[in-house]
């Protein structure tokens, strides 16, 4: 049974749609509803009570159909920089496997970069796009993933993950996301 969770607190708002806080079978549950026809990332942190860590909540709001190839599939880079660190390497080396896997099932391999706010929005942008083509080239090169199944998007520091932290390595990632066959 849902009971309302009157505890929380909301510290920043979800820019692109509600939630909704409840407890059902002693577990807390947040209910995130987009804007109506409203696709991609939205942001929101939440206190879970006073005196409490903050929790920050990123959320995708994707079309039916496209999902991560696995949860947490997000290499993240050092500070402006598009190298692939060993750690970005290991992420990849299972992305990859599992895309392998996936393959026939896949219509589209995407790849969301970004960037922290050190920096020009320009420099930015640029890194953004040159993190989007070190992912794509490491899985092409080390998995014969097909470079025409990749679409990139670049948003540069526009779409933190952390709002409250611009300049932090949380921001500096590229999201991997697919979308499935027709």
């Amino acid at each position: 049974m849902r009971q309302p969770f009157w505890g929380a607190n909301v510290v920043t708002a979800p820019s692109y749609g509600q939630i909704d806080l409840f407890i059902e079978d002693n577990k807390t549950v947040v209910l995130y509803r987009p804007n109506p026809g409203y696709q991609g990332t939205d942001h929101f942190v939440l206190q879970l009570a006073p005196g409490a860590g903050t929790y920050p909540v990123d959320i995708t709001v994707t079309p039916a159909g496209i999902r991560a190839p696995r949860p947490g599939a997000i290499v993240y880079f050092d500070r402006g920089s598009y190298a692939l660190t060993a750690d970005a390497r290991r992420e990849l080396n299972d992305i990859g496997r599992v895309l392998q896997q996936d393959l026939s099932r896949i219509g589209h391999i995407i790849l969301e970069g970004h960037a922290d706010s050190v920096g020009t929005d320009d420099s930015n942008l640029r890194l953004s796009r040159n993190r989007n083509a070190a992912v794509k080239d490491y899985l092409v090169r080390n998995f014969g993933l097909p470079a025409e199944m990749f679409l990139l998007s670049a948003y540069g520091e526009s779409m933190p993950a952390d709002p409250a932290l611009p300049e932090g390595a949380i921001n500096r990632r590229v999201r991997v996301l697919v979308s499935s066959r027709r």
